[in-house]
Protein backbone atom coordinates (compact mmCIF):
# COMPACT_ATOMS: atom_id res chain seq x y z
CA UNK A 1 0.00 0.00 0.00
CA UNK A 2 2.84 2.28 0.83
CA UNK A 3 4.43 1.51 -2.47
CA UNK A 4 1.11 2.12 -4.26
CA UNK A 5 0.71 5.47 -2.53
CA UNK A 6 4.26 6.39 -3.36
CA UNK A 7 3.66 5.49 -7.03
CA UNK A 8 0.41 7.44 -7.11
CA UNK A 9 2.19 10.46 -5.61
CA UNK A 10 4.92 10.09 -8.22
CA UNK A 11 2.26 9.82 -10.96
CA UNK A 12 0.47 12.91 -9.62
CA UNK A 13 3.76 14.80 -9.40
CA UNK A 14 4.66 13.71 -12.93
CA UNK A 15 1.20 14.78 -14.19
CA UNK A 16 1.64 18.16 -12.55
CA UNK A 17 5.13 18.42 -13.98
CA UNK A 18 3.88 17.43 -17.45
CA UNK A 19 1.02 19.96 -17.22
CA UNK A 20 3.46 22.67 -16.19
CA UNK A 21 5.77 21.69 -19.06
CA UNK A 22 2.85 21.66 -21.51
CA UNK A 23 1.75 25.08 -20.27
CA UNK A 24 5.32 26.41 -20.56
CA UNK A 25 5.60 24.99 -24.09
CA UNK A 26 2.16 26.41 -24.97
CA UNK A 27 3.19 29.84 -23.64
CA UNK A 28 6.44 29.67 -25.61
CA UNK A 29 4.49 28.56 -28.71
CA UNK A 30 2.07 31.50 -28.33
CA UNK A 31 4.99 33.92 -28.00
CA UNK A 32 6.59 32.47 -31.14
CA UNK A 33 3.30 32.76 -33.04
CA UNK A 34 3.00 36.41 -31.93
CA UNK A 35 6.56 37.06 -33.14
CA UNK A 36 5.76 35.26 -36.40
CA UNK A 37 2.71 37.51 -36.88
CA UNK A 38 4.81 40.62 -36.22
CA UNK A 39 7.46 39.43 -38.66
CA UNK A 40 4.74 38.65 -41.24
CA UNK A 41 3.37 42.19 -40.84
CA UNK A 42 6.87 43.60 -41.36
CA UNK A 43 7.30 41.35 -44.41
CA UNK A 44 3.93 42.56 -45.79
CA UNK A 45 5.03 46.17 -45.26
CA UNK A 46 8.25 45.44 -47.12
CA UNK A 47 6.30 43.79 -49.97
CA UNK A 48 3.88 46.73 -50.11
CA UNK A 49 6.80 49.16 -50.12
CA UNK A 50 8.32 47.30 -53.05
CA UNK A 51 4.99 47.38 -54.92
CA UNK A 52 4.61 51.10 -54.19
CA UNK A 53 8.13 51.78 -55.50
CA UNK A 54 7.35 49.82 -58.67
CA UNK A 55 4.10 51.77 -59.14
CA UNK A 56 5.95 55.08 -58.62
CA UNK A 57 8.47 54.06 -61.31
CA UNK A 58 5.59 53.16 -63.69
CA UNK A 59 3.89 56.52 -63.06
CA UNK A 60 7.14 58.44 -63.57
CA UNK A 61 7.64 56.66 -66.91
CA UNK A 62 4.04 57.45 -67.87
CA UNK A 63 4.60 61.10 -66.86
CA UNK A 64 7.61 61.29 -69.20
CA UNK A 65 5.57 59.89 -72.09
CA UNK A 66 2.69 62.28 -71.41
CA UNK A 67 5.08 65.25 -71.18
CA UNK A 68 6.56 64.33 -74.57
CA UNK A 69 3.05 63.96 -76.02
CA UNK A 70 2.02 67.33 -74.56
CA UNK A 71 5.08 69.03 -76.06
CA UNK A 72 4.27 67.54 -79.48
CA UNK A 73 0.66 68.75 -79.22
CA UNK A 74 1.86 72.22 -78.18
CA UNK A 75 4.18 72.31 -81.21
CA UNK A 76 1.35 71.25 -83.54
CA UNK A 77 -0.99 73.85 -82.00
CA UNK A 78 1.65 76.56 -82.50
CA UNK A 79 2.14 75.54 -86.14
CA UNK A 80 -1.63 75.52 -86.69
CA UNK A 81 -1.98 79.01 -85.20
CA UNK A 82 0.91 80.29 -87.31
CA UNK A 83 -0.68 78.79 -90.42
CA UNK A 84 -4.02 80.40 -89.52
CA UNK A 85 -2.39 83.81 -88.94
CA UNK A 86 -0.51 83.62 -92.26
CA UNK A 87 -3.66 82.54 -94.09
CA UNK A 88 -5.64 85.34 -92.40
CA UNK A 89 -3.06 87.97 -93.42
CA UNK A 90 -3.03 86.73 -97.02
CA UNK A 91 -6.84 86.72 -97.11
CA UNK A 92 -7.04 90.26 -95.68
CA UNK A 93 -4.44 91.47 -98.19
CA UNK A 94 -6.27 89.86 -101.11
CA UNK A 95 -9.64 91.34 -100.12
CA UNK A 96 -8.22 94.78 -99.28
CA UNK A 97 -6.40 94.91 -102.64
CA UNK A 98 -9.78 95.07 -104.39
CA UNK A 99 -10.53 98.45 -102.78
CA UNK A 100 -8.85 101.80 -103.50
CA UNK A 101 -8.88 103.34 -100.02
CA UNK A 102 -10.69 100.95 -97.70
CA UNK A 103 -8.89 98.11 -95.95
CA UNK A 104 -10.54 95.26 -94.06
CA UNK A 105 -9.57 93.55 -90.85
CA UNK A 106 -11.24 90.15 -90.95
CA UNK A 107 -9.60 88.69 -87.88
CA UNK A 108 -8.44 89.99 -84.53
CA UNK A 109 -5.66 88.44 -82.47
CA UNK A 110 -6.66 87.64 -78.89
CA UNK A 111 -4.48 88.00 -75.79
CA UNK A 112 -4.01 84.21 -75.65
CA UNK A 113 -2.65 84.22 -79.22
CA UNK A 114 -5.84 82.87 -80.79
CA UNK A 115 -7.70 84.51 -83.65
CA UNK A 116 -11.30 85.78 -83.61
CA UNK A 117 -13.30 86.45 -86.77
CA UNK A 118 -14.41 90.07 -87.24
CA UNK A 119 -15.18 92.26 -90.24
CA UNK A 120 -14.04 95.83 -89.69
CA UNK A 121 -13.54 98.33 -92.52
CA UNK A 122 -10.72 100.81 -91.93
CA UNK A 123 -9.71 104.05 -93.60
CA UNK A 124 -6.04 105.03 -93.18
CA UNK A 125 -5.82 102.49 -90.34
CA UNK A 126 -8.74 103.94 -88.36
CA UNK A 127 -11.62 101.48 -87.78
CA UNK A 128 -14.97 102.47 -89.31
CA UNK A 129 -16.81 101.95 -86.01
CA UNK A 130 -14.25 103.78 -83.87
CA UNK A 131 -13.09 107.29 -84.56
CA UNK A 132 -13.74 107.89 -88.26
CA UNK A 133 -15.14 111.32 -89.02
CA UNK A 134 -18.24 111.70 -91.18
CA UNK A 135 -16.30 112.53 -94.38
CA UNK A 136 -14.08 109.45 -94.01
CA UNK A 137 -17.16 107.29 -93.34
CA UNK A 138 -18.87 108.57 -96.48
CA UNK A 139 -15.75 108.05 -98.63
CA UNK A 140 -15.25 104.56 -97.16
CA UNK A 141 -18.86 103.71 -98.00
CA UNK A 142 -18.42 105.06 -101.55
CA UNK A 143 -15.26 102.98 -102.00
CA UNK A 144 -17.11 99.83 -100.90
CA UNK A 145 -20.06 100.63 -103.19
CA UNK A 146 -17.74 101.30 -106.15
CA UNK A 147 -15.87 98.02 -105.67
CA UNK A 148 -19.04 95.95 -105.29
CA UNK A 149 -20.63 97.72 -108.29
CA UNK A 150 -17.58 96.91 -110.43
CA UNK A 151 -17.54 93.30 -109.20
CA UNK A 152 -21.21 92.65 -109.94
CA UNK A 153 -21.33 94.88 -113.03
CA UNK A 154 -24.19 97.00 -111.69
CA UNK A 155 -24.27 100.80 -111.67
CA UNK A 156 -26.92 102.46 -109.55
CA UNK A 157 -27.36 106.06 -108.40
CA UNK A 158 -25.90 106.69 -104.95
CA UNK A 159 -27.48 109.06 -102.46
CA UNK A 160 -24.96 110.79 -100.20
CA UNK A 161 -26.59 112.32 -97.15
CA UNK A 162 -24.80 114.95 -95.01
CA UNK A 163 -22.47 115.62 -97.92
CA UNK A 164 -21.89 119.19 -96.72
CA UNK A 165 -19.45 117.69 -94.21
CA UNK A 166 -17.27 116.31 -97.03
CA UNK A 167 -14.87 118.63 -98.80
CA UNK A 168 -13.91 116.06 -101.46
CA UNK A 169 -15.69 112.87 -102.40
CA UNK A 170 -13.66 110.09 -103.98
CA UNK A 171 -14.04 109.54 -107.73
CA UNK A 172 -16.72 106.99 -108.52
CA UNK A 173 -18.30 105.82 -111.79
CA UNK A 174 -21.88 105.88 -110.47
CA UNK A 175 -24.24 108.86 -110.41
CA UNK A 176 -23.96 110.71 -107.09
CA UNK A 177 -26.90 112.50 -105.57
CA UNK A 178 -25.61 114.70 -102.77
CA UNK A 179 -28.03 115.79 -100.07
CA UNK A 180 -26.87 118.88 -98.23
CA UNK A 181 -28.36 121.27 -95.70
CA UNK A 182 -28.77 124.83 -97.02
CA UNK A 183 -30.05 127.46 -94.66
CA UNK A 184 -31.05 129.73 -97.55
CA UNK A 185 -33.31 127.07 -99.11
CA UNK A 186 -36.58 126.55 -97.30
CA UNK A 187 -37.86 124.05 -99.87
CA UNK A 188 -36.20 121.01 -101.42
CA UNK A 189 -34.54 121.79 -104.75
CA UNK A 190 -32.31 119.93 -107.18
CA UNK A 191 -29.28 121.21 -109.01
CA UNK A 192 -27.31 119.48 -111.78
CA UNK A 193 -23.54 119.66 -112.04
CA UNK A 194 -22.19 121.86 -114.76
CA UNK A 195 -20.36 120.33 -117.73
CA UNK A 196 -17.08 121.51 -116.24
CA UNK A 197 -17.72 119.73 -112.91
CA UNK A 198 -18.75 116.50 -114.70
CA UNK A 199 -15.47 116.41 -116.64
Amino acid sequence: MNEKQALEQQITALNQSVEESVQAVQTELNELKSKENELQLDLNKFTQSTQVQERIAELEEQEKKLAAEFEELERQLYLTEEFTKTKVNMLEDKISSKFKFTRFNLFEEQLNGGVTEICEATFDGVPFSKGLNNAARINTGLDIIATLSAHYGVQAPIFVDNSESVTKLIDIDSQLIKLIVSEADKQLRTEAKSEREVA
